[in-house]
C-alpha cells in the first residue's frame, strides 16, 4: 500500500512537471536555439523526474564508466526495459536527438513540446520506412553534433529478457563516421516496464566503451554493442541469462 500510494503521488507531481516544461517549451522554444533547447528544457525535465522519483519512490541510481564519454558526439545504444531510461539518458549528454514512436507526438502538451524539439518520430508498423529514416535523420543530427538516443531493441524487454538488436543504430553510425556509446542498465528491477508501481531499490547504469565504426559493416557493429550490453547485464543482474554468440544477426 505504501509503494502504491507512493507511485500514485509521484505521477500526480510527473504529470504537473510535464505540463510545465511542455508548456514552457511551447511558449518559449521558438525562440531559442534548436541546439539549445535540449539543456535549457529536457535536461532540467529528466532531472526533475530523477529528483521525484528518488525522493518519492526510493529510487536511485549508481553510474560506472563515465570516463568513456567521449568530447564529440556519437550514437547512444541502450537497452529498454522501461520509460525510467527515457529519462534519464537525458540527463546525461546533451544536445540530443532521440527516436520515437510518432504515438507521442500526439499527446496534449507533451507532444506539442516534442515537435520543437529534436525528436525523431517514426512509425513502427512500417519497419522498412522507419530504418530509412532514422539514418537519414540521425545521421543529419550526428553531424550538426547532437548525440542520437537509439533503443536497438526496438520496444520495452521485460527485466531479465534482453532482445535482438536491430541494425539501425550501426547504420546511423556507418553513414556518418560516427562510433556508438553503449549503455546497460537495470532499470526494470524498480521501475517495471509492465506495471505502474515503483520498487524502492538502486539501478545500475554502465556506459561502456566506444565501439568504433570504421572497417566494419553494419551487422559487425550490431553484433559488438549487442554482446556487449548482454554480456554487462548477465554482470548486473543474475537473472539474465550469459549472452550468446550473435553470429546468427
Amino acid at each position: 500500500m505504501v509503494a502504491t500510494a507512493r507511485t500514485l503521488l509521484f505521477y500526480l507531481l510527473l504529470g504537473l512537471w510535464t505540463i510545465f516544461i511542455s508548456s514552457s517549451v511551447i511558449l518559449f522554444g521558438l525562440f531559442v536555439p534548436r541546439k539549445r533547447r535540449h539543456q535549457l528544457f529536457v535536461q532540467p525535465y529528466g532531472r526533475g523526474v530523477m529528483l521525484l522519483c528518488r525522493v518519492i519512490c526510493g529510487v536511485g541510481y549508481r553510474i560506472v564508466g563515465r570516463e568513456h564519454i567521449p568530447q564529440g558526439s556519437a550514437v547512444i545504444a541502450a537497452n529498454h526495459q522501461s520509460t525510467w531510461e527515457t529519462f534519464f539518458l537525458q540527463t546525461l549528454l546533451t544536445p540530443q536527438a532521440q527516436v520515437v514512436k510518432k504515438e507521442l507526438m500526439s499527446i496534449p502538451f507533451f507532444g506539442w513540446a516534442f515537435r520543437l524539439l529534436c525528436a525523431i518520430p517514426i512509425d513502427r508498423g512500417n519497419p522498412k520506412k522507419a530504418l530509412m529514416k532514422i539514418i537519414q535523420a540521425g545521421s543529419d543530427y550526428l553531424t550538426e553534433g547532437f548525440w542520437v538516443l537509439v533503443f536497438p531493441e526496438g520496444t520495452r524487454r521485460p527485466a531479465g529478457s534482453p532482445g535482438r538488436f536491430t541494425q539501425g543504430a550501426a547504420a546511423m553510425a556507418t553513414r556518418s563516421g560516427k562510433p556508438i556509446l553503449p549503455i546497460a542498465h537495470n532499470a526494470g528491477r524498480c521501475w517495471p516496464g509492465r506495471g505502474w508501481v515503483k520498487v524502492p531499490g538502486t539501478i545500475d547504469v554502465v556506459i561502456g566503451p566506444l565501439i568504433e565504426t570504421e572497417g566494419k559493416n553494419s551487422k559487425q557493429i550490431t553484433n559488438e554493442a549487442q554482446h556487449w550490453i548482454h554480456t554487462t547485464l548477465a554482470e548486473i543482474d543474475p537473472q539474465v541469462p550469459a549472452a550468446e554468440s550473435t553470429e546468427s544477426l
